[in-house]
């Protein structure tokens, strides 16, 4: 570790509605990938990745790039970064990029590319745009791209993580203030799912992750529910219902992190553990046994850069994002303060920072999930934990 910080210094009926079907089972997770263990670092000049997702087919990953607003084509067998899809909000200023989903079954990826105004102001202004783009996985071919500000009555900012059911329709979830909309595969008619009557400065939904192609997970930084964590109906626009999260040690109820950010449901454990990102922590670990009608926080993974660092400036590096890249796990990390002003008024833009570590977490995980099985209880896992 003090290397790596030194480095730094079937039918259905809505088979109507999309031609698009994908199943559990329609990849390998990425079990020929070739990914050595270890912590690693990333070159890549102002990467800055916002949020990340894995193609299984290729073992490529797919980073989306914050202040460059496109999306940085990483090898992870190879640790390089081979390319980037710019069309067409590369360079923009008064973009974010962020949410980005590869549909490796259908050959698809979606990629949000949100107002930075509602960054730069922490949800005071939220009339967007808010821009939703996908393209083909193998060519990078622009498909389409849709707006959500007028669907939501420009009144609901900060669209930052996807999540797709097995039709191909979308889901996408705001943050200033919590907002969850649809968006149909067919003819990208955006619905609005849920929308919170908060204040729009009040910090809603970050992450999204769907469960077996039958509910959300959201992680609420709001905790409006009293859980900041919910589940959605996907057939209905029920509204948020929480999910009571309890301490895996003793029981006490908790929130499951103190910033969470992305969330990943990681392949190898069948839809049993979720990632939790958190700002300020690292990793927090959640398990369910009842379908995530329930939860157990078995424990937090730590920031590389807990404590002291040997590089001030990546005192406040955050895990956005932790997912599955093959047979591992990694949290990815972002610098936010080392994004510049050029001058008063002015959209921040990327720093100068050339080196991304990715933290190699798959034996902590595996750690503490065992560490709750081996209290008596019993995981009815559908294949062997590290059979991909």
């Amino acid at each position: 570790m003090a290397r790596l910080l030194s480095l730094l210094l079937l039918a259905s009926p809505l088979l109507a509605f999309s031609n698009k079907v994908q199943t559990s089972y329609c990849n390998d997770f990425g079990a020929h990938c070739n990914i050595a263990p270890g912590d690693r670092i990333i070159e890549g000049y102002r990467l800055y990745p916002e949020n990340a997702s894995f193609d299984p087919k290729t073992c490529l990953v797919y980073f989306s790039s914050l202040w460059n607003n496109s999306i940085a084509i990483y090898d992870a067998v190879h640790n390089k970064v081979i390319g980037s899809i710019d069309y067409p909000f590369g360079g923009r200023h008064d973009l974010h990029a962020n949410a980005v989903l590869v549909d490796s079954c259908n050959r698809e990826l979606t990629a949000g590319f949100t107002s930075a105004y509602t960054w730069d102001t922490s949800g005071a202004r939220v009339d967007g745009p808010n821009f939703i783009a996908q393209y083909d996985l193998d060519t990078h071919e622009l498909l389409w791209t849709v707006d959500l500000s007028p669907p939501t009555g420009y009144r609901y900012g900060g669209f930052q993580d996807v999540a797709q059911d097995r039709y191909g329709n979308l889901f996408v979830a705001g943050t200033y203030p919590a907002a969850l909309v649809r968006i149909e595969a067919k003819t990208q008619v955006v619905q609005p799912w849920y929308l919170s009557s908060a204040s729009s400065t009040t910090t809603g939904y970050t992450g999204l992750a769907m469960f077996e192609f039958q509910k959300l997970l959201v992680s609420d930084q709001s905790a409006e529910t009293g859980s900041n964590l919910v589940s959605f109906d996907i057939n209905k626009p029920l509204g948020p219902r929480p999910v009571p999260v309890t301490w895996a040690s003793n029981g006490t109820l908790t929130g499951i992190s103190v910033e969470p950010d992305a969330i990943v449901l990681a392949p190898k454990y069948r839809g049993k553990v979720l990632l939790v990102a958190d700002n300020s922590l690292g990793t927090v670990v959640l398990y369910s046994d009842d379908r995530w009608v329930t939860a157990k926080k078995l424990g937090v993974i730590p920031s590389l850069f807990s404590g002291t660092t040997p590089n001030p400036a990546d005192a406040e590096a955050q895990v956005v994002v932790a997912l599955q890249i093959g047979q591992r796990i990694f949290a990815v990390y972002e610098f936010f303060p080392d994004g510049v002003t050029l001058f008063p008024g002015a959209h921040r833009t990327a720093g100068e920072r050339e080196c991304f570590p990715l933290q190699d977490i798959t034996d902590d995980v595996e750690r503490l999930v065992q560490q709750y099985v081996n209290r008596g209880r019993t995981i009815d896992w559908e294949r062997p934990a590290y059979h991909y």
